[in-house]
């Protein structure tokens, strides 16, 4: 009957043996081709709309500059990701990528409101003095906002980059290992047992002493 060999872990060159199993696995992490191809579209697509947005002037006030500060934060936030992948790196990026969607979303409130602002002046300059305050729930007014000055929609560009900069980041090889690692770290602060407490096979052979012939009297 043959015995279950103990399960043992490959060590980088030169790690000491006795030290914890977090310390002695190095594996290099090898990122899909994906995720590379999406960091690349991000970081595009921010060069792009910062650019866009220096041409029409949107930086007059602090609200207009918020989507340039995070195209310019989320900029090197993928370059960083995409150059040298690190927790660190991975961690700061999913940080930008959901301040991104979250300015999506308050552009498009900004764009409306100031649409809507602007459709209910040119209303009330057009209707007598005796009609009265128009509808805020009319229909016509609703359209007319999101097709006014400002392009109501467009702030949905930077959703779009940071669904993709969170795809990119999602489930990445370098933050399981790093989960994995934390995981290690603690068990062996605990003194669970865990695989590297088993007992190696030993590689060693021993020698046999030689066989000593008896002497006769």
């Amino acid at each position: 009957m043959h015995r279950d060999q103990p399960t043992t872990h490959p060590q980088t060159p030169g790690a000491n043996p006795e030290a914890p199993l977090h310390r002695q696995c190095r594996t290099v992490v090898e990122v899909e081709p994906w995720r590379k191809i999406l960091l690349a579209l991000v970081a595009t697509g921010c060069v792009g709309v910062a650019a866009e947005l220096g041409l029409l002037g949107h930086y007059e006030d602090w609200a207009q500059r918020i989507p340039l500060l995070a195209l310019i934060g989320g900029t090197i936030a993928v370059v960083w990701a995409g150059v040298r992948p690190s927790r660190s790196s991975l961690r700061f990026l999913q940080a930008l990528m959901t301040a991104f969607a979250a300015t999506g979303v308050l552009g498009v409130y900004f764009h409306l409101r100031s649409n809507f602002e602007f459709e209910v002046e040119m209303l009330m300059e057009t209707l007598p003095p005796d009609a009265g305050a128009p509808s805020i729930a009319s229909l016509d007014l609703v359209v007319a906002s999101l097709r006014g000055a400002l392009p109501a929609l467009a702030p949905l560009a930077m959703l779009q980059l940071g669904m993709l900069g969170l795809l990119a980041s999602w489930r990445h090889p370098v933050l399981l290992q790093a989960k994995s690692r934390v995981r290690l770290r603690r068990e062996d602060r605990l003194g669970r047992p865990t695989d590297h407490d088993q007992p190696r096979p030993s590689t060693c052979k021993q020698a046999t002493p030689p066989s000593v012939p008896a002497c006769g009297r």
